[in-house]
């Protein structure tokens, strides 16, 4: 007992949480790199056309606008590879990631928050979304910023704010240029008439800011109404519509597609999640638990029905579901010993192992997956690590088509589309479509990768 009141005084269970954060830094770096340099360490085909578009991005490219202006200024500047193309969604997942911490520990205690998000983190595809060069972390970061707005406003003692009011109204207006989130914005604006809260902030700012306010959203939105009155077909793209629904789609794949490693959730999620649907339910009347049931209906709706994907939209209610769970858990397992005066102790051990066992496991699975699943990791292409570590990087490159050559002109290698009529083939590099296009051609060298399938990349003459 004098052993464990020792421990209690030291100054290691005094600065418990800045270590805590010390080594999520360290371990939020660790990974980083391994996302880049060993698993996936690749981009998949949907990241590569994203790329490619690139080349010929204009102002008259709304959605998802300021993203891909800032991934086009990276590349021009730095050039293409694989740390270039991750680093800015990275960077925008490690800023939702602050700010969902940031939200939690208004409703929980810190130590709930800190596991509820490293076990969500590593349990579900949220790593995989960071990483993707796709504008997903930026819709997350857009999801976190707006909830984090809403949780100062529901904790707010200062009812009337008008900056913060006309954030908010900007952060909607950037929020229309980026797809899937209008649906989120939806079950948001619901969620302020049924919140006493939110709602009572929006009655409280005077007039002349809500003009002022809304002055300011209609400029930002106008461009992307003009388009739509222009080509009506960019709404279709805006708002994610796709012909499948949940009958002859992969969305319960999504959910429940454990034994070949693609579901959202491994199953250790998956049950916390459930605790915390359970004990959200449990106590509906209360004002977040109606909130949170409210956006996943939404989101599960327009997932099923609409956009035909549970990948991205579901993100904020489950990770919600999930802080409701943990946070159950614990109190539960204190409840069960009233009167023993370790009881917190023994369920902040408790909590430490539930997230060191879900968080590891779940990391293996993930990387190994990527790494030597065949059927996940041939979906990774590693051209560009293949290439700029050779010493063929600084040759004339040979492309067979245009997506090839928008690709790899960000890569400041000499670049060409390939042509019956070449005649000089020395010294040069082609792909492999350039090379199969290329059929009286020998060449006296090959780059090769590790996957087995697909394995000849680049062809020397």
């Amino acid at each position: 007992m004098n052993s464990l009141k020792t421990f209690f005084k030291s100054s290691f269970y005094k600065n418990r949480f800045v270590i805590s954060y010390i080594l999520a830094g360290i371990v939020l770096v660790n990974i980083a790199y391994l996302l880049i340099y060993f698993a996936p360490a690749g981009l998949t085909s949907s990241e590569i056309q994203e790329i490619s578009k690139l080349q010929n991005f204009s102002f008259s490219n709304l959605i998802n606008f300021p993203y891909f202006l800032m991934q086009k200024t990276i590349f021009n500047i730095f050039g293409l590879t694989l740390l270039t193309a991750k680093i800015l969604p990275m960077t925008f997942g490690l800023l939702s990631l602050i700010l969902f911490y940031l939200s939690f520990i208004k409703y929980v205690k810190k130590k709930v928050a800190l596991a509820s998000l490293t076990i969500f983190t590593f349990s579900s595809n949220l790593l995989l979304i960071i990483q993707n060069t796709t504008p997903m972390s930026y819709i997350l970061f857009l999801q976190a910023l707006l909830f984090y707005l809403i949780t100062t406003i529901t904790l707010s003692k200062k009812e009337k704010n008008n900056l913060l009011f006309i954030i908010i109204t900007l952060l909607i207006g950037i929020s229309f240029y980026s797809s899937n989130l209008f649906y989120l914005l939806i079950a948001v604006n619901i969620v302020s008439i049924i919140h006493p809260k939110v709602r009572l902030f929006f009655k409280k700012i005077n007039i002349k800011t809500k003009i002022f306010a809304s002055i300011c959203f209609t400029i930002i939105i106008a461009p992307l109404i003009y388009n739509f009155i222009k080509e009506p077909d960019l709404i279709k793209s805006f708002l994610s519509i796709t012909q499948n629904t949940l009958r002859d789609s992969s969305v319960v794949h999504q959910l429940f597609n454990f034994y070949e490693g693609k579901a959202i959730f491994n199953i250790g999620l998956l049950f916390i999640i459930i605790i915390g649907l359970y004990s959200a339910m449990r106590k509906i009347h209360a004002i977040h638990n109606l909130s949170t049931i409210t956006i996943l209906i939404i989101n599960l709706l327009v997932g099923i029905f609409i956009i035909n994907d549970l990948t991205s939209i579901l993100i904020l209610p489950s990770l919600l579901l999930t802080l409701f769970g943990i946070n159950w858990i614990i109190k539960y397992w204190i409840d069960l010993f009233p009167f023993n005066p370790y009881a917190k102790f023994i369920s902040s051990v408790f909590l430490l192992l539930i997230t060191a066992i879900l968080s590891i496991s779940s990391a293996q699975i993930l990387f190994l997956n990527n790494k030597y699943n065949p059927e996940i990791a041939l979906n990774y292409n590693q051209d560009i690590n293949i290439l700029l570590n050779s010493k063929y990087k600084n040759k004339t490159l040979i492309v067979g088509d245009k997506t090839e050559l928008n690709f790899y002109k960000f890569t400041k290698t000499k670049v060409k589309l390939y042509n019956k009529k070449m005649k000089n083939t020395e010294n040069i590099v082609f792909t492999k479509k350039a090379f199969e296009k290329s059929h009286k051609l020998t060449p006296k060298a090959v780059l090769v990768n590790s996957k087995t399938d697909n394995f000849i990349r680049f062809y020397i003459y």
